[in-house]
């Protein structure tokens, strides 16, 4: 190509303005490849380029020849003429099944997740799939559909055991635990609290009657606490009656030392404490009882380490799903003689509490025997349908709550624990050297909480297996 100057410019321009020209244009056009010089006409009249493009034409191109080309980069770019078009694109077919370029690995819609219910999803960057697993997956990790309401739940002889995962698909009951020390289940239920003024020995601190519900089966000792246990427990032993063997109840015991000992009693079975000092919020202890400190129980029926009952747990384990004033029938006899032809097959108190061994006790001014004491748990007595022995008599048994003699009305009640303070704690069950009457399952009492008297004992319980909230 050559530039030529116009004839219209013959006269004006001087050779050396026609090479600043000719410069000028190369600095200015020679990049893009070419130029069209104004004026500047080829052999055919027509502007000619100062530099062509590589395609030989004076268009600016924005790519090479030979680069890619294409929405996903498969093609190339090929000089038609003195253009540039794209050729060999194969367009959309190149794209990928999301849109995008990438190969992907499976197809949207195809089957995922590890139970194979969920679906491929495309990415937002449209190069890759995800799962998107709507499928339900059991808790055990597996697919099949298990009842997953079992998992944690009490299971085995009794409810010491848990329900759990066995491998994916399956679930078991993880032990077979026995009852520990000779404790029984008890189931949760229902029934009536206090008496009617009919029944014989009836007190208005055991009205009105009214429905409880118990809602947590519980672990209950079958026996009251015996003094070889106790001493097992806490090196020491505390009876005024040493001499009626180690099989006698444990007596001469306060509210506290009940409490400390059923603390270290759940620590010994690897269970949780349930009660706690009040200032420092550690497991309450020997030297907490000895200073007489009132015991935290936050956690109340929740808590599945030892425990005493509570009053009205105390009722529904003595009733036993009976509703007389003792559980083999009705009380008749307000004193200790004649012998009540009821109370004297059950269990133990002022009429048949005859003993002989040393240390026993006078009972002869209330008509009673002139030597009589504990005897031995569980002999020659039946236990009542929950399987408890001496739930009506040889020691009295310590329960968690204030006595209110005004706490009783008509209202349905659940799990409750008592007053929030008071002066005495409840005691229940009558003992070896108390009257007939005593002796009632519905019959309420209490005692200054840090007094010890020879017929003061406990009957351990324990809640066990998975909880509803406790009331308020």
């Amino acid at each position: 190509m050559h530039l030529h100057p116009s004839p219209h410019d013959t006269d004006h321009r001087s050779p050396t303005l026609g090479r600043l020209w000719w410069l000028f244009a190369l600095l200015v056009f020679g990049v893009s490849g070419c130029a069209i010089i104004d004026g500047l006409d080829g052999p055919d009249n027509e502007p000619e380029c100062i530099t062509p493009n590589l395609c030989g034409g004076c268009e600016v191109l924005t790519q090479f020849p030979g680069s890619p080309c294409g929405i996903c980069d498969l093609g190339t770019w090929q000089c038609t003429g003195d253009v540039l078009t794209c050729e060999d694109d194969p367009g959309q077919d190149a794209l990928n099944a999301c849109g995008g370029c990438e190969a992907l690995t499976g197809a949207p819609g195809d089957s995922c997740g590890l139970c194979g219910q969920g679906a491929l999803t495309c990415g937002e960057d449209r190069e890759s799939l995800t799962c998107v697993d709507n499928a339900t997956v059991n808790a055990c990790g597996g697919c099949e559909t298990l009842d997953e309401t079992l998992l944690g739940t009490a299971c085995g002889p009794c409810l010491l055991d848990q329900f759990a995962c066995l491998g994916n698909e399956t679930i078991t009951c993880n032990g077979e635990t026995a009852c520990p020390d000779g404790s029984a289940l008890v189931p949760a239920g229902e029934f009536s609290m206090g008496s009617i003024a009919a029944e014989p020995g009836h007190r208005t601190v055991e009205a009105p009657r009214h429905t409880v519900h118990i809602t947590r089966p519980m672990a209950v000792y079958v026996h009251e606490v015996t003094q070889d246990l106790w001493e097992d427990i806490t090196a020491s032993n505390p009876s005024t009656f040493a001499n009626c063997t180690e099989q006698c109840p444990v007596e001469s015991i306060n509210w506290y030392q009940a409490i400390a000992f059923l603390n270290r009693l759940s620590e010994i079975n690897n269970l949780e404490p349930c009660y706690f000092n009040p200032d420092d919020q550690t497991p309450y202890d020997a030297l907490d009882a000895e200073n007489n400190l009132e015991p935290l129980w936050p956690k109340a029926q929740s808590c599945q380490g030892w425990r005493l009952p509570t009053e009205a747990e105390w009722e529904y384990l003595a009733r036993a799903n009976t509703i007389d004033s003792t559980w083999g029938g009705i009380i008749t006899e307000e004193d200790c003689t004649p012998l009540d032809p009821t109370l004297n097959t059950l269990s133990w108190y002022c009429g048949n509490s005859t003993v002989a061994y040393e240390g026993c006790v006078d009972l002869s001014s209330i008509d009673g025997p002139n030597c009589a004491g504990p005897v031995v748990v569980g002999s020659e007595t039946a236990p009542n349908p929950f399987g408890l022995y001496d739930v009506n008599g040889n020691v009295q048994e310590w329960v968690w709550d204030w006595f209110d003699p005004l706490i009783y009305t008509e209202e349905d009640r659940h799990d409750p624990t008592g007053p929030m303070t008071g002066t005495n704690r409840v005691l229940r069950g009558g003992s070896w050297k108390t009257t007939p009457f005593l002796h009632r399952n519905a019959s309420r009492g209490g005692s200054d909480p840090t007094l010890s008297d020879n017929d003061f004992g406990l009957r351990p319980v324990r809640t066990v297996g998975i909880l509803p909230p406790t009331e308020e």
